[in-house]
């Protein structure tokens, strides 16, 4: 039997023939392998360096926000109309009797009737009338209600391990910002297809969210608070740069100059306050009011016109840092005036709500945390995409946290704006909304189908279908037992919240599938160019191997030399791929992760801006796969050469040779 020391001696000879073809070999098997090393190393270190970003972030958590929505859609049944009709004649009678002891004027065709339609449709109800918007509560009011707490034990029975707040404050244009502490009573608006930087700051204040406060640590800023009088709030960076008076920074600015510019920012925004003026419906018109009487005593003056009557009231505008309401300077009713209005209140009041009251108060607003900017979709580079899948959002607008830090102007602010939006209707609506957490990112899956009923409702991951999965069997089970949520008239919805992490989390699911077939294929390529060369190199090698089965050689020494040079050209190939891939991981890592860093920054807001996002990573796990696979596809590819080589005769190679 040959010793290993001749074996590499005779292996080594063979190295120093056909370098050319055995040049080839290596670089050709060693790519496949070098793309293979340098793809998952890029991606272990890209997970490795998220992991650091994710930090105090909501990207390693499982969070599904549930909307339950019941809309004031009852069915109007032939009963109810005739029973809204009745309703109707009478309060005509009423209305009629009343406006006769007062002494107003008072039409029974002004009265809205009860059904409407338009042509070619079916008679609907006329939700103007108040007797049917008296009837679809009373209605309504008989369905069973679908409450926060039953679906807080609904989400704890599969899998939902704590529970948190969230409420949408639709300001409906009613605060409007003070610039420099002053109301504007400009009603130009400028028309501009780009708006500027502070436009698109005055239009955050159409929706704030208020959310719970232990949901938010990666966007408040250190040591944040407000006083007492003042609102919290997260907003945006770009809102930050425009209070601030800083002009945004060009796409193309480098690395150093955005995350100098993130540090200013965390530095000075916490002292960054500014004011709003809320008006409701009624305050904004009766400012609208005295702004046209002005503007008509004006023309007067300037133009006489004997068509023009002097105003009931007449109101004076009020000081554009007070965010008062008009000032009545001058009352030119008379008592009969007065007495008829005062009428007209106790009839209006007698069959209706009443008016609200005008309503204007002026907020003072401390930024307390900053949240990342809005995604633009015409971006497509590299740095977009992960901004897209890693970005942590829980909300689009501006967020007021609620626990610790919550205010007696916050608590005044929510509920002045809650109540004008019932005045406009908004009450009889019944909606909820929560989010809640789950530790196993397969039980949150579950719970986004579980969870979903009504019309035009479905679960899932959402966001992208680029790694949509099938729903996992015990969700098409738990969805069918959800009636404890799913009650008449209500529709709910869940979706993934805060981040992309059950995405990201299915997107991993369905990369480890795919990492190890593309292993075994890399290896099965692998292991017929190292057959061919192989087999090639044991041809062109039969008298040779003739010649020492001549002189004693046995069939196991022929097979040694050849299984330690297929495992020298495994050791060369492995040797390239390993240093080839890795310069391969060097070079991205040098030309994107700069890039990638800076976008992560703002996308996953950091506690520490020194966190950086780097490709290179020495795994030797990766390191150690690639060189058993390749070392696996060399042991195949001479398996079947050796076979058919040590069946071969001697004497017959030495005679055809």
């Amino acid at each position: 039997m040959l010793r290993i020391t001749d074996s590499l001696r005779l292996a080594g000879t063979k190295l120093r023939v056909r370098r050319i073809r055995l040049s080839i070999t290596v670089v050709v098997s060693g790519l496949l392998f070098a793309a293979l090393l340098a793809g998952l190393t890029m991606l272990m270190g890209a997970q490795r360096s998220v992991e650091e970003f994710d930090r105090g972030s909501l990207n390693s958590r499982y969070l599904v926000a549930q909307t339950a929505i019941r809309p004031n859609n009852i069915e109007f049944t032939s009963d109810l109309t005739a029973r809204a009709e009745a309703e109707r004649t009478q309060m005509i009678k009423d209305k009629q009797a009343l406006a006769a002891r007062l002494g107003l004027p008072y039409d029974p065709k002004s009265e809205p009737p009860i059904m409407q339609s338009v042509p070619d449709s079916q008679p609907y109800p006329n939700d103007q009338s108040v007797i049917v918007q008296r009837l679809i509560r009373q209605e309504t009011a008989k369905l069973p209600r679908l409450t926060a707490d039953a679906q807080w034990q609904f989400a704890r029975t599969r899998g939902a391990v704590r529970q948190f707040s969230i409420q949408s404050i639709a300001a409906n244009g009613m605060l409007n910002y003070m610039e420099r502490g002053l109301e504007s009573f400009d009603d130009k608006r400028q028309q501009n297809n780009q708006p500027t930087p502070l436009e698109e700051f005055k239009q955050q204040f159409g929706n704030i969210t208020a959310i719970d406060q232990s949901l938010l640590g990666g966007y408040l800023l250190a040591n944040a608070s407000a006083k007492p009088n003042e609102i919290p709030l997260i907003i945006r960076y770009q809102d930050a740069e425009a209070l601030l008076g800083l002009k945004p920074l060009d796409k193309n600015a480098s690395n150093d100059t955005q995350l100098a510019r993130l540090k200013e920012l965390r530095q000075k925004a916490g002292q960054l306050t500014f004011s709003a003026c809320y008006r409701n419906l009624a305050s904004q018109e009766l400012l609208q009011t005295a702004k046209q009487q002005i503007q008509a005593a004006a023309n007067q003056a300037k133009k006489p016109s004997a068509d023009y009557v002097k105003p009931d009231r007449e109101y004076a505008m009020p000081p554009a840092d007070s965010c008062a309401a008009p000032a009545v300077i001058k009352d030119n009713r008379s008592v009969e005036a007065k007495r008829t209005e005062a009428n007209q209140r106790q009839f209006d009041q007698t069959f209706g709500p009443a008016q609200p009251e005008p309503a204007q108060a002026k907020f003072t607003f401390r930024v307390v945390g900053l949240m990342p900017d809005g995604i633009e979709a015409a971006q497509s580079d590299i740095g977009s995409f992960l901004q897209q899948f890693l970005s942590a959002r829980l909300s689009y607008t501006w967020i007021m946290p609620r626990g610790s830090m919550t205010t007696a102007a916050q608590t005044a602010l929510e509920s002045t704006i809650q109540t004008a939006n019932n005045d406009q209707g908004n009450a009889n609506r019944d909606e909820t909304l929560a989010i809640y957490e789950f530790s196993d990112p397969n039980k949150a899956r579950s719970y986004l189908a579980a969870a979903s009923c009504g019309e035009g409702t479905s679960g899932g991951t959402g966001g992208t279908e680029l790694f949509a999965q099938p729903e996992p069997v015990e969700a098409s089970k738990a969805q069918k037992s959800n009636k404890s949520i799913c009650l008449p008239h209500y529709v709910v919805f869940a979706s993934p919240t805060g981040s992309n992490s059950l995405v990201n989390y299915d997107a991993m699911e369905r990369l480890k599938p795919i990492i190890m077939w593309t292993f075994i294929g890399v290896t099965i390529i692998a292991a017929f160019i190292l057959l061919i060369i192989i087999s090639r190199t044991i041809a062109d090698s039969r008298k040779e191997s003739a010649v020492f089965r001549a002189l004693g050689a046995t069939r196991l020494d022929i097979s040694q030399i050849y299984f330690v040079y297929t495992m020298i050209v495994a050791l060369l190939t492995a040797l390239f791929s390993v240093t080839a891939g890795l310069i391969v991981v060097y070079i991205a890592d040098n030309l994107l992760a700069g890039q990638i860093t800076a976008t992560l920054r703002i996308a996953m807001t950091p506690k520490d801006l020194a966190t950086t996002f780097h490709f290179w990573t020495i795994d030797w796990a990766i390191i150690g796969a690639v060189a058993l696979s390749i070392i696996a596809a060399a042991v195949l590819a001479c398996l079947i050469p050796l076979i058919r080589n040590t069946r071969r005769n001697p004497i017959k190679d030495m005679r055809d040779e």
